[in-house]
């Protein structure tokens, strides 16, 4: 049996690879924690299941002064996808409308398996540079990722309750390269629940639609 399955508790990265090592002892930590980690990311992208929301004022925006002469905000290498952007006033009414947002990619970075690393460019209406937002605030919601895996005490970002289904990858992976088709199976139906519980869970707490940023529409 495996016990991590029946546990409630957070369990440390060294936890979890011990007790997939009972399955598996020819399988050193730090490949397992490799693996781990790139499940983790694969996870959070598929599911939507990490978001950040990020409140902006003027000062946190940056005058880009050579391309575009207009203000823009920086995304982190965390960051898989914008889900929604909102511009407030100081009374909290949505003056979204008040402005044109453009998504751009700066670069991609494989080594952290991120999808884009970019920049947010804020226009008015008339997809005219602005140098300043005045007092509106903007509001960011982001899909994240989850941080790199670093060391053996560290914690799963993802959610207690969806641990299991991580774990449950991890396991039908090596059943796989060991021809264990059948506890390959096994493990991929785990996997799948933890997933469809996930997206659920995402859509359920989430009013944010998604979509892409485009030029006039936010």
């Amino acid at each position: 049996d495996f016990l991590f399955l029946a546990s409630h508790k957070i369990m440390t990265i060294q936890q979890i690879l011990e007790e997939v090592q009972q399955l598996f002892p020819q399988i050193g930590e730090t490949q397992l924690r490799i693996e781990l980690d790139q499940i983790q990311k694969d996870f959070a992208r598929e599911t939507r299941l990490l978001s950040k929301e990020t409140v902006l004022s003027n000062s946190d925006l940056t005058l880009e002064t050579t391309k575009y002469q207009t203000l823009y905000y920086s995304l982190d290498k965390y960051v898989a996808g914008v889900k929604k952007v909102t511009v407030l006033d100081t009374t909290g009414a949505n003056v979204s409308g008040d402005y044109s947002i453009r998504f751009e990619s700066i670069t991609d970075n494989p080594l952290e398996d991120i999808i884009k690393v970019g920049r947010l460019y804020f226009y008015d209406y008339n997809n005219q540079p602005i140098t300043s937002i005045g007092t509106n605030i903007v509001v960011i919601c982001t899909i994240q990722l989850p941080e790199t895996i670093s060391g053996l005490g560290d914690t799963l970002s993802i959610p207690e309750d969806f641990h299991h289904g991580l774990v449950a990858k991890l396991l039908q992976n090596h059943c796989a390269r060991n021809k264990d088709y059948q506890g390959a199976s096994y493990w991929s139906i785990e996997y799948k629940d933890a997933r469809i519980k996930a997206k659920r869970l995402a859509n359920t707490f989430s009013d944010l639609t998604p979509y892409q940023i485009q030029q006039h529409q936010l």
